[in-house]
């Protein structure tokens, strides 16, 4: 096997990627290696992450609960907005 010609690459991961691949691990039906296998990365780090993120060091941004908080508020308007649909047109 030849050795690798030039520098190593080194992947840098967001910090919204790592939490949302530890709750993806993190389901009690999804085992850690096919999450990882599916996001690309070595069981381990993602193992690590979970570890860090249990730590605390790893914490949501404030955007982040933004975000969520918006999410929240649009499926909340999905579900009012069936509701007012399912009214009978006589009684609005």
């Amino acid at each position: 096997m030849a050795a690798p010609v030039g520098p190593k690459k080194v992947h840098r991961y967001s910090l919204e990627f790592k939490i949302q691949a530890v709750r993806l691990a993190s389901h009690p039906e999804i085992q850690v290696q096919d999450v990882a296998r599916a996001l690309d990365i070595h069981p381990f780090m993602l193992s690590k992450w979970k570890k860090d993120y249990r730590e605390g060091k790893l914490k949501p941004a404030a955007a982040d609960q933004r975000v969520r908080s918006a999410w929240s508020l649009a499926s909340n308007a999905q579900a009012m907005r069936a509701f007012l649909l399912a009214i009978p047109t006589s009684v609005r």
